[in-house]
């Protein structure tokens, strides 16, 4: 097959794997029948949609995936370089340098820095709060406030009210004041950024989201990933209890921070969706990670025995096949989890019993046998002078 037909090929399996079964695409799907050196336009392909599903975090996959796969250095390299440029001139409309409300100084509280990553549901952006603890007020402009924006540990993200909406364009940000603590994400501030726009200020996470670590191809323990859907899932009972629902849980918007605590990073839809679909939503989550697009990290068991995966897989499907609010998931997934790890305990003491039982009757047998040196050489019959 010519370089160009297997690129076409690549696209289309992209293309249906993350529309019929969200799968993000990896270089260890393709590399056993693409080769950079010899199918130069179809890894270059492949390492586009594999950085392309990444988002902001295509950075850090690509220094990953480089140093995993040498081949792929330079395909990984030109992606990225390129996807940047389209970022870059996707970002022309200008936006406002600070935003929040006015100080003592009369400028607004918050500064606005460099861009971080955008999507149809608005912009990231560096942010610095020049209210210090000590009380003091950094000044709208100078070197210092410039060099700490970068470091800040805050983000701002800014919003546009969608055509036709009834409702203005800090919608967002209200629910999100409102329901970001209970999904975990702190909310400092939010508000209007003036004529259709908004602002929410809210805590920067260091980590990576579900897709991207798909897409770096790293590891997650199946039996972690259980407990933390489970929490999200008892948060999102908060949330259901004010009548409301997130209606956008999916591996771009579960980030996994520097803990390994999962985090909803999205409110675009939050108070719009039902519970029903939030809890279908968490439980089809679930059902992608025991599926493997994740590979499970820590222990394993043989099969036919239970594992966290098959266990993490039986309570996502019967949430998506069955009615039940989040709680009520939450519960049956920490009850998988615990049986498997019963399961687990018994299979390695039957095994750690039977191996110190064979090793005790060998011992004993080693005891009991008399030696007999050259007890396999027969008896001389040569007669001595």
């Amino acid at each position: 097959m010519c370089d160009a037909a297997l690129a076409d090929q690549v696209c289309e399996d992209v293309e249906q794997g993350l529309k019929g079964y969200l799968r993000i695409p990896t270089i260890r799907r393709y590399c056993a029948v693409v080769d950079p050196a010899r199918h130069p336009l179809s890894a270059q392909e492949v390492a586009h949609q594999v950085l392309a599903s990444c988002g902001a975090e295509r950075a850090a996959v690509r220094a990953l995936l480089a140093n995993r796969y040498r081949a792929w250095r330079r395909p990984l390299l030109r992606a990225e370089v390129a996807l940047d440029l389209f970022d870059a001139a996707a970002g022309h409309e200008p936006i406002p340098r600070l935003v929040g409300d006015p100080l003592s100084d009369g400028a607004p509280r918050f500064m606005i820095g460099e861009r971080l990553s955008h999507g149809s549901g608005g912009a990231i952006y560096c942010c610095l709060d020049r209210v210090q603890p000590d009380g003091d007020v950094l000044p709208a402009t100078s070197d210092l406030v410039e060099e700490q924006l970068s470091h800040s540990p805050l983000v701002v993200k800014l919003v546009r009210a969608p055509r036709g909406a009834s409702e203005g364009a800090h919608a967002e940000a209200q629910r999100a004041s409102r329901f970001g603590a209970q999904v975990g994400v702190r909310i400092v501030a939010w508000g209007d950024a003036g004529p259709g726009s908004g602002y929410i200020v809210m805590q920067r996470i260091e980590g990576l989201p579900l897709s991207a670590m798909a897409a770096a191809e790293l590891g997650l323990d199946p039996a972690h990933a259980s407990a933390e859907i489970a929490r999200l899932a008892l948060g999102l009972a908060d949330l259901h209890g004010e009548g409301s629902g997130h209606g956008d849980i999916t591996p771009m918007n579960v980030m996994v921070d520097a803990t390994g605590s999962f985090r909803l990073i999205d409110f675009g839809h939050v108070g719009c969706a039902s519970p029903e679909h939030d809890v279908r939503s968490l439980a089809a989550l679930g059902l992608w990670i025991s599926l493997g697009y994740l590979p499970p990290s820590g222990s394993t068991i043989p099969r036919p025995l239970p594992s966290s995966r098959q266990a993490l897989a039986k309570a996502s499907i019967a949430a998506l096949n069955g009615s039940m609010d989040a709680s009520r998931f939450a519960q049956l997934l920490m009850e998988q989890v615990r049986r498997s790890h019963t399961q687990r305990s018994v299979w390695i003491v039957i095994v750690g019993a039977g191996i110190l039982a064979a090793m005790l009757y060998l011992a004993q047998q080693g005891v009991t046998t008399p030696h007999r040196p050259h007890a396999d050489v027969a008896p001389s019959t040569s007669l001595v002078p």
